[in-house]
């Protein structure tokens, strides 16, 4: 451990973690059709939304293997509509499509209507429409001819300004325009294929692959995708030998694994391009390593849009000698990658989790490897302490990369580590969770009682983002931000916004950089009287070099209230309340006086204000706000919104309100001594009497979640 700066405990102010965070445009629907017989095409998007053949549709070879085929009678696809589909900004409409002569009308390929968005196939002139939405005249078409396999996509996004709106046939732009306004809302129209909305007109011809994304995509993705051709698919089962199916693989593939345990005894060597294995879930696929497997799914050099979700990674303990399993990793000198995904992952009983980047080369230059998604997954049990041990998500020199919404529990070295990315880089690292690090204090202790491995460590890192995050209960320290002792890259461009550490046992956040890193702000609460301790020096010979820690405007500091919505912040200090936009720290004042504020929090665009005793709504965009006119909260103690409901705790009495008409429910016994009321990923949390719990949102009982 390096001597450097340390923040304490701040006890006294309510705060709201983990508001809405910012999200990436993403692919909402995936059908391949690949199943061959059946009434279901599995949807291998992270949405689980599987669509219904209806009216027994056939199945045929294609080139992306299988594809359905409809009689233009009564036959067609339904998706349904869930939340997901109901899509009023930005979208991509993706399909490969094979149209047959004798039929008429004009059945939509894929879509939702002509009014809102979607690909068409008009029988009396032989075109293709593309509708944006708004109305039936905004459309984009193009000739298309029947009888052979075509790549149809259209994009729109009327946010943007000038030519927003454009048609591609087999990979080339033929048709765009302004668009005439967003697709409206479309909460109770289905999302079909091979028929319009009204299914009286249907389409004769071959599916083989539709994709529906909430973003645009870009000219050159179009044509990789058009250029790759429909994706293929083989499916796994249990008894098949995984790593040899995907290291024979071609381009292009995707691997459904069925549910159940898939046992492997050797590395899975992962070398293709757009290769996506998929399975069954988190909790009904598993893939579990032998003791001597030492990376389950080894990313090789030159990989390309590569996405691994929906599983469980599961390795063997004790994670014990030189080098412990991966469960996603690389070897060193890996380079080339590019475009990666892991998500919707369970990673559990192994030294690391997931681990991107593969170090320097003999230059002290990064090996490539960009592009990178780590995003929803549970990390569970990563053991040892040793070099190479106990990580839960690890990336060394790996740049543009977003680790969100992750929920590590019992790391016993560093739940998240950022290491080794050059200036000029991109590290997002937001909204994950924290929880019980070094659970079992395995860390060597150092002199003075404290030890080095933090529970979120950015160690000779510039360019990062940490934002929104959560640490609870951290045996050791729960934050740190530290310079480079081997390559002297300068530590800039770094910035904390909005992180809670709660309940930590040691010390909360420690700097030793040796620069000034903006902090708007780290909230360190009900600390361990540990925490509360002075660093001492070590036995390590290294120059201390303290990290001075600044808000970035000296309006925030002192403030009473801070919550994280749509990627802003909110900041409540005597009455004044702002909106922040991190990174730039331009801001905007609400001309409200919120004098008497008690609590603060923020959930689906809004924030919730309550003050002298009046639960309010307010909309940041035009500061307009409702209230409550039913009910009292004064003696308000805490305050936190999730998952569509206001949470208050008031004279050790627990409430859930609806905020659509004031109502609540409530639970009068067992709430005394609560310290904090926090949330993440919708659902609520305390800290009672120095001890961790998760509420049941139905019934407000609490479930303990850490020692």
């Amino acid at each position: 451990m390096r001597q450097g700066t340390v923040f304490h405990c701040v006890v006294g102010l309510i705060v709201s973690v983990c508001g809405a965070a910012v999200a990436n445009g993403e692919l909402v629907g995936l059908w391949t059709f690949n199943e061959g017989s059946g009434t279901i095409a599995y949807d291998t998007s992270d949405n689980y939304n599987d669509a219904s053949l209806m009216n027994s549709p056939t199945f045929v070879t294609s080139p992306g293997g299988k594809a359905v085929s409809l009689n233009g009678t009564n036959q067609y696809v339904n998706m349904g509509s869930p939340a997901v589909f109901n899509l009023k900004g930005a979208v991509t409409v993706e399909a490969w499509v094979k149209v047959d002569t004798l039929a008429s009308g004009e059945p939509l390929i894929f879509g939702k209507d002509t009014t809102l968005y979607g690909i068409s196939y008009y029988y009396n002139n032989g075109r293709s429409y593309f509708y944006g939405g708004s109305t039936g005249n905004n459309n984009l078409s193009s000739a298309v001819s029947t009888g052979a396999w075509h790549h149809i996509v259209g994009t729109t996004d009327a946010s943007v300004s000038g030519t927003n709106m454009r048609l591609y046939v087999d990979g080339t732009q033929v048709a765009s325009r302004t668009s005439l306004g967003n697709p409206t809302d479309s909460t109770n129209v289905n999302l079909i294929a091979g028929a319009n909305r009204l299914l009286n007109n249907f389409l004769k011809g071959q599916i083989d692959e539709l994709r529906l994304y909430n973003h645009v995509l870009s000219a050159s993705e179009i044509s990789a995708n058009y250029a790759a051709g429909p994706i293929k698919t083989t499916y796994v089962a249990t008894t098949n030998d995984l790593a040899s199916l995907i290291e024979a693989a071609t381009d292009n593939t995707q691997f459904v694994l069925a549910a159940g345990t898939h046992n492997v005894s050797s590395d899975i060597n992962i070398g293709k391009k757009r290769i996506q294995i998929v399975g069954k879930g988190k909790y009904n696929t598993t893939v579990k390593a032998a003791t001597n497997v030492p990376i389950i799914f080894d990313v090789e050099s030159d990989v390309e849009d590569l996405k691994i979700h929906k599983m469980k990674i599961e390795g063997t303990p004790p994670q014990s000698g030189a080098y412990g399993t991966h469960g996603i990793g690389s070897n060193g000198g890996t380079t080339n990658v590019r475009r990666v995904t892991f998500k919707d992952l369970l990673v559990t009983d192994l030294a690391v989790g997931i681990s991107v980047g593969s170090g320097l080369d003999g230059s002290n230059n990064p090996y490539i490897y960009d592009t990178v998604l780590i995003e929803r997954n549970a990390l569970v049990n990563l053991l040892g302490i040793d070099s190479g041990h106990g990580y839960g998500i690890h990336n060394d020199t790996a740049n543009n990369v977003i680790i969100r919404r992750n929920y590590i529990e019992k790391a016993d070295r560093h739940s998240i580590y950022q290491g080794r990315v050059p200036i000029g880089g991109s590290i997002l690292i937001e909204n994950n969770f924290s929880l019980n690090h070094d659970y079992y204090s395995k860390q060597t202790t150092l002199p003075g009682g404290y030890v080095e491995s933090a529970a979120i460590a950015i160690a000779r890192s510039p360019s990062v983002k940490c934002a929104d995050n959560l640490v609870v209960n951290s045996r050791t320290y729960s934050m740190s931000v530290e310079y480079d002792n081997v390559h002297g890259w300068t530590m800039n461009d770094v910035h904390l916004v909005n992180n809670q550490i709660i309940g930590s046992h040691e010390v909360g956040l420690w700097g030793n950089t040796g620069t000034s890193i903006n902090d708007l702000f780290t909230r360190i609460t009900h600390c361990t009287t540990n925490s509360s301790q002075t660093v001492k020096p070590d036995n390590n010979p290294v120059t201390s070099q303290p990290t001075t820690f600044v808000f970035p405007n000296s309006r925030w500091q002192g403030a009473n209230f801070i919550t994280y919505l749509d990627g802003k912040v909110y900041v409540m200090k005597n009455g004044t309340l702002d909106e922040v936009v991190p990174y730039t720290w331009t801001y905007r004042t609400s001309p409200t006086n919120w004098f008497s504020t008690q609590g603060m929090s923020a959930m689906n665009g809004r924030l919730y204000v309550v003050q002298n005793s009046v639960l309010h709504e307010v909309n940041p965009a035009d500061w307009s706000y409702r209230y409550d006119n039913v009910n009292s909260w004064g003696s308000t103690q805490h305050v936190t919104a999730t998952n569509g409901y206001v949470y208050i705790i008031k004279s050790n009495v627990m409430y859930r309100v609806n905020p659509t008409n004031w109502s609540y429910i409530s639970s009068s016994t067992g709430w005394s001594g609560v310290q904090v009321l926090y949330n993440w990923d919708g659902d609520p949390y305390c800290m009672q009497s120095d001890s961790q719990y998760r509420i049941n949102a139905s019934t407000l009982a609490k479930t303990g979640i850490g020692g």
